[in-house]
């Protein structure tokens, strides 16, 4: 359907009415002069919108979490769409021709309250309530679930709130720190990519705390800083892992660590030789769940015959090897349980497939219960190992996985791609595909996937030859 105009409302519901049950139906946010809805043909607008997708966030996520998000970021939201895949949410402004105003306050506030940063261009239209989401070959209705009374659809004045989260006079914390600051937290305090995020928030709290700052106080600090951040994490996630870094010492604040990665990290933000921080020598202790996958497990990711791991065998694999002494079926599940969306990651049916599989392989061993009240329990068979025989990786990578972030044929090529940079193979995709047993079509869609899912980025090297040729930088 091509884009239509409408100078009377009355006309535009009529056109919404007759294509409603047929059609995606979405309308812009601002007016234009008629002639289509590109950037130079808007001419005024007078809402704010956030988009906040369950593809991103999780199926759990619902309309309280929208409200607790506006209130703990101090905005009062006028409108709450259900769109069929997510939410829209609504903030009435005073009507103005400021477009790109709108926007650098739009996108200020949907990186705080964790909407979709993709979902703020000038150029945005969102869908029409009361018509129907047809994506995906189901029929949604996007219903209106919410709409202030007449006395409360006061709208914001955009010049404050440009003011307040645009501006440098949103450092109203950071800018009144009353300690002198070793350089690295300085430089952490412009904001972090998402791969340092976490490491740098458990620095900051632990410098904050050192300092004497409350813990009201330093959180006030983080939040500023969070916003910085790119992308800025969610502010009930943010809250969590701040209070945790605040109540136990995590030994966060020296310059020395025997972690590859965290001395990495902190290099980014570091100025060794005119630093005087008097803890310059103290070993960071990083208290981080490590996985240790033998290459012979990894080897059967790619089994021709007989049994053939899969993203499913991994995660088992991963949660025995970290709990050593073993876990019960019931523990199991629980172990495969997401603290985000509160789901096991596999059915009952796929754990006990997977189980077997190891089972039948002898790389898990299964003492049986001795009673029906009575669950087995599983026991990884580990072997004596050298260093250079094994895989190395993140828990976090396994718990995104478990948080269903990324699907188990994802896990599979990670792993593998990890296990072929350990030994010092190239990472081309055709050759990733045929070790795997799958196409290159669909390798490059995994790995599409997961740099979206930030488990690594991608880019072009031009110097082997003119078309370039992608280098990975794994991020966990």
């Amino acid at each position: 359907m091509k884009p239509e105009f409408f100078n009377v409302i009355d006309d535009a519901i009529d056109y919404v009415n007759k294509y409603k049950h047929n059609f995606n139906i979405f309308t812009s946010l601002s007016t234009t002069n008629g002639q289509s809805g590109e950037r130079e043909n808007l001419i005024r607008r007078r809402v704010l919108a956030f988009d906040f997708d369950k593809k991103d966030l999780g199926n759990n996520f619902n309309h309280k979490d929208i409200l607790r998000l506006f209130n703990e970021n101090g905005i009062y939201y006028h409108a709450l769409v259900s769109s069929g895949g997510g939410f829209h949410v609504y903030v009435l402004i005073k009507d103005t021709d400021d477009i790109d105003k709108i926007i650098e306050v739009n996108t200020a506030l949907a990186k705080r309250l964790g909407a979709d940063p993709n979902a703020v261009k000038t150029t945005q239209i969102l869908r029409v309530p009361h018509t129907y989401n047809h994506k995906n070959n189901t029929k949604k209705q996007v219903n209106l679930m919410h709409m202030a009374t007449p006395e409360k659809q006061k709208p914001y004045d955009l010049d404050k709130l440009y003011k307040q989260y645009c501006l440098l006079s949103d450092d109203k914390f950071i800018r009144h720190i009353k300690t002198a600051m070793p350089y690295c937290i300085g430089e952490i305090l412009k904001g972090v990519p998402e791969g340092h995020r976490n490491f740098c928030l458990g620095r900051l709290a632990a410098h904050l705390k050192k300092n004497s700052y409350s813990q009201v106080q330093a959180f006030e600090i983080i939040k500023e800083w969070n916003a910085k951040c790119n992308p800025p994490e969610k502010v009930n996630d943010l809250q969590k892992h701040f209070q945790a870094y605040w109540k136990k010492d995590y030994k966060l604040l020296g310059c020395k660590t025997d972690n590859p990665e965290i001395q990495s990290i902190l290099s980014d933000y570091c100025d060794r030789f005119n630093c005087n921080k008097s803890d310059q020598d103290e070993i960071i202790v990083i208290d981080e769940k490590v996985v240790e996958l033998e290459h012979k497990h990894i080897q059967l990711l790619k089994n021709k015959k007989g049994f053939k791991m899969n993203g499913n065998h991994l995660a088992m694999l991963s949660i025995l090897n970290i709990y050593s002494e073993g876990l019960s079926t019931k523990q199991i599940i629980e172990q495969l349980t997401s603290t985000i969306t509160h789901k096991c990651c596999m059915s009952k049916n796929t754990i006990s497939r997977v189980l077997g599989d190891l089972i039948d392989n002898k790389i898990v061993d299964c003492i049986e219960g001795k009673n029906k009240n009575q669950s087995n329990f599983y026991i990884l068979n580990r072997a004596q190992c050298e260093k250079n025989e094994l895989l190395f990786l993140s828990f976090h990578s396994i718990q995104r996985f478990i948080d269903r972030v990324i699907t188990p044929n994802e896990l599979r090529v990670y792993c593998y791609m990890r296990y072929r940079k350990q030994i010092g193979k190239n990472l081309t995709q055709d050759e990733l595909a045929d070790d795997l047993g799958t196409t290159r079509k669909e390798v490059c869609e995994c790995i599409k996937n997961l740099e979206k899912a930030r488990y690594l980025i991608i880019y072009k090297d031009y110097s082997v030859n003119p078309n370039g040729v992608n280098i990975y930088t794994f991020l966990v």
